[in-house]
């Protein structure tokens, strides 16, 4: 049995069977959201309502899923992190979106564009007829994700991976995370976005010791990129300059997040198996769904 300190009490945890355990929540909030969330989607007529439920049934599953986790494993309070935090961590939330709007942002417009003209299929775009329809989806889109997958992807699964080790390598087990993250989303013409993305969020939450930073960028990415699509729909913010600011915003973000990292252990005893279903379920869904496009 693998023993360590839980980093945040300083009591001795048995990683093995904090992993594992860990790894069967996540696995258990991947597939009861995401059909729960389909489920609503057929009841609902409404594209709008079907949004604003199925959205809120999945992040809440992800939140209660963490938070029952905690509850049997170090407490809620020091494992969804819930804390106080350095103002810079603002700022390098802020950074980190420019770099990634403007730069990952603009290779997904590429990539977006290269699989449309193959026939594949990206996902259906947001319509949005009215300024009721902009509140929901700002939050169905915005709010509910920000805290749900935070605290799934960064607070349950980032705890397991990196929390639980003595000797724990944050770079190694943030690029685990970003992966479950992106696959998670389950569309190729996103993937290196969300990779990027997920990345980011969980040096943040390393390097803050907050999920509040990453919470907020979260929902300031999600958000902006709605309002954007509502007010301004023909306004095309991508080009090669502005891919060139975002690509020297998302090094720089990188480079204050990664400082002063050591190499470590990333022992992924007792949660690889769910980890491999989770992450190759959700590729496999996402692969479907793109591929439906040329039958």
């Amino acid at each position: 049995m693998e023993e360590n300190k839980n980093k945040f009490t300083g009591e001795a945890i048995d990683a093995f069977n904090m992993k594992r355990s860990a790894g069967t929540f996540y696995l258990a909030a991947i597939f009861v959201g995401y059909f729960l969330m389909n489920l609503l989607y057929v009841v609902i007529p409404q594209k709008t309502v079907a949004s604003f439920v199925a959205q809120a049934a999945q992040q809440l599953v992800f939140v209660l899923v963490a938070v029952l986790f905690f509850y049997k494993n170090g407490g809620i309070k020091n494992g969804l992190r819930l804390n106080k935090f350095s103002p810079k961590y603002i700022l390098y939330a802020v950074i980190a979106f420019c770099g990634l709007f403007f730069g990952v942002g603009y290779i997904n417009v590429l990539i977006t564009s290269l699989m449309q003209k193959i026939g594949l299929n990206v996902g259906g775009s947001i319509t949005m007829e009215g300024v009721g329809d902009y509140i929901s989806y700002v939050v169905s889109l915005s709010v509910f994700p920000a805290i749900g997958e935070e605290f799934l992807f960064r607070s349950l699964l980032l705890y397991a991976l990196y929390y639980t080790a003595e000797n724990g390598d944050d770079i190694k087990a943030s690029l685990i995370v970003a992966l479950a993250f992106a696959s998670y989303h389950k569309n190729a013409a996103q993937l290196i976005y969300q990779f990027a993305y997920g990345f980011t969020l969980s040096m943040l939450f390393i390097r803050s010791g907050s999920a509040i930073p990453g919470i907020i960028m979260h929902a300031m990415n999600n958000f902006l990129i709605l309002t954007a699509t509502y007010f301004c729909p023909a306004l095309n913010l991508l080009n090669i300059y502005t891919f060139i600011f975002g690509i020297i915003a998302f090094g720089f973000s990188t480079f204050l997040l990664v400082k002063g990292s050591k190499k470590g252990k990333l022992d992924l005893d007792g949660i690889s198996i769910y980890l491999y279903i989770g992450i190759a379920a959700c590729i496999a869904i996402g692969a479907i769904n793109n591929l439906s496009g040329l039958l």
